[in-house]
C-alpha cells in the first residue's frame, strides 16, 4: 500500500498555529496513486472512530481514536484543513490509553465556517496502514458560534444515549480479540504445616522445596486496548514421588495433583516482536510441595522406606508474575513466565518457570 505524500518541512511562520504547539506540519497533496489511498480506506475498520460533527468557532476539537489490537504501525496522524486553506496540515496524536490515541485541532483552524479532517496510521517509511476519512473525503466539522443556545434537555439525553451505544459498539469489538495460552513448567516454594497423608506430622523446620513433576498452566483471556489481558487461568499440578502408608490392613495413598483457578491481568509492553509481560493474580486452590519427613522410614508396603508426603498452601492464593512473548507470527506467539503464588490461611510461597505456546485472534 504505497503511495507518495508531498511533505513540506518549511518553517511555520503562521504565530496562530505555532501557539497551537503542533508537533509537525505536512502538506498533504495529491496523491500520485489515489488507488493505493482507496485501498488503506478499505482498512479503515482498523481504526475506530466516531465522526466529529459540530465544533465551537475558535476552540480547540479534540479528536480521538481506537487502533486494533494486531494493527502494525509506527505513529497516528491527524490531518486537518481550514476554511479557505488549499491544503492538509498534519499533527502526530500522542497515546492516551487502553490503545487510543488523541490530539487536538488548534483554535487557529477553527476560525471558519467548517474544518476538514481525515486519521491515518503510517509505518516507518510513512505509508498508510489504516485510515479513517481521507484527503478526498475527509470528515467535515461545522462550527458554531460560541454564543449558540444550548442543547434542551431531550436533545442532551438522546445525545447520551447515542454515546452509550458508541461505547457498546466499541466494547464489543474489543471483546472478539481473544488470547489463548498454554504453558507447562514446574516450581519450587516454602513448606510450612504437616503432611496431608502425615497429619499428625510437622514439618521440622521450613524450607524451600521442590513442587515435584511439573504443572500445565491453561489460560484464556480477552484483550483490553493494546496492551491489557484480563483472563482466567488454571494450574493443573501432577505429583510424583510419595509414600503411601499401610496400616490395618489398609493402604492409604498420598496426594498425586493440585489444583488452581486464578482472574488475572497482565499489562503487555513495547510493540516489537519481543515484548515484556507484567502481571497480577489472585484465585482459590491448592500448591503443593513434596517433603521427606525427617526420622520416619515406616512407610510404604514393607514399612521400611522413608516417609515422603505433601503439604499443601491455600486455599486463598495471591501474587505477580512477569515474562516474555515473542511473536513467531501476526496471531502465534512463544511464552515464558515466572509466576509467584502466595498462600494462605495454610502459608505457601511458591514460585513457577514455565514455557508454552500462545495464539491471539
Amino acid at each position: 500500500m504505497k503511495y507518495t505524500l508531498l511533505i513540506s518541512m518549511a518553517l511555520c511562520t503562521d504565530a496562530a498555529l505555532a501557539r497551537a504547539g503542533d508537533d509537525f506540519a505536512e502538506s498533504y497533496g495529491e496523491p500520485e496513486v489515489p488507488v493505493a489511498r482507496a485501498i488503506a480506506e478499505v482498512m479503515a475498520p482498523r481504526l475506530l472512530h466516531d465522526a466529529v460533527t459540530e465544533g465551537r468557532l475558535g476552540s480547540a476539537i479534540s479528536i480521538t481514536v481506537a487502533v486494533e489490537i494486531d494493527l502494525r504501525f509506527d505513529k497516528i496522524v491527524l490531518a486537518y484543513r481550514r476554511t479557505g486553506a488549499t491544503e492538509f496540515l498534519g499533527r502526530q496524536m500522542r497515546e492516551a490509553g487502553s490503545g487510543s490515541f488523541a490530539t487536538e485541532i488548534p483554535p487557529a483552524a477553527t476560525n471558519g465556517a467548517e474544518v476538514a479532517y481525515f486519521i491515518e496510521a503510517q509505518d516507518k517509511d510513512g505509508h498508510v496502514v489504516a485510515t479513517r476519512g481521507s484527503l478526498e473525503k475527509p470528515f467535515v466539522i461545522k462550527l458554531l458560534p460560541s454564543d449558540q443556545p444550548a442543547l434542551t434537555k431531550a436533545e442532551e439525553e438522546a445525545a447520551r444515549a447515542d454515546a452509550a451505544d458508541q461505547i457498546e459498539i466499541h466494547v464489543d469489538l474489543r471483546k472478539l480479540k481473544f488470547f489463548v495460552a498454554m504453558v507447562v513448567g514446574s516450581g519450587f516454594g516454602w513448606a510450612t504445616g504437616s503432611g496431608d497423608l502425615n497429619a499428625d506430622v510437622m514439618v521440622d523446620r521450613a524450607s524451600f522445596v521442590g513442587a515435584s513433576l511439573g504443572h500445565v498452566a491453561p489460560e484464556v483471556g480477552i484483550w483490553v486496548g493494546r496492551g491489557l489481558v484480563f483472563s482466567l487461568q488454571g494450574r493443573v499440578q501432577r505429583i510424583l514421588g510419595t509414600t503411601d502408608i499401610h496400616a490395618g490392613g489398609r493402604t492409604f495413598h498420598a496426594a498425586n495433583y493440585a489444583a488452581a483457578l486464578f482472574g488475572k491481568a497482565t499489562w503487555i509492553f513495547g510493540r516489537g516482536r519481543l515484548q515484556p509481560t507484567f502481571s497480577l493474580a489472585a484465585g482459590l486452590g491448592r500448591i503443593r510441595h513434596v517433603v521427606t519427613f525427617d526420622g520416619l522410614n515406616d512407610c510404604g508396603a514393607s514399612h521400611s522406606k522413608p516417609c515422603v508426603d505433601t503439604v499443601a498452601g491455600g486455599p486463598v492464593l495471591a501474587g505477580a508474575g512477569g515474562g516474555l512473548l515473542y511473536q513467531l507470527t501476526q496471531r502465534l506467539l512463544l511464552v515464558a513466565q515466572v509466576q509467584s503464588q502466595l498462600g494462605t490461611p495454610d502459608f505457601t510461597l511458591n514460585f513457577d518457570l514455565g514455557l508454552g505456546v500462545a495464539t491471539k485472534f
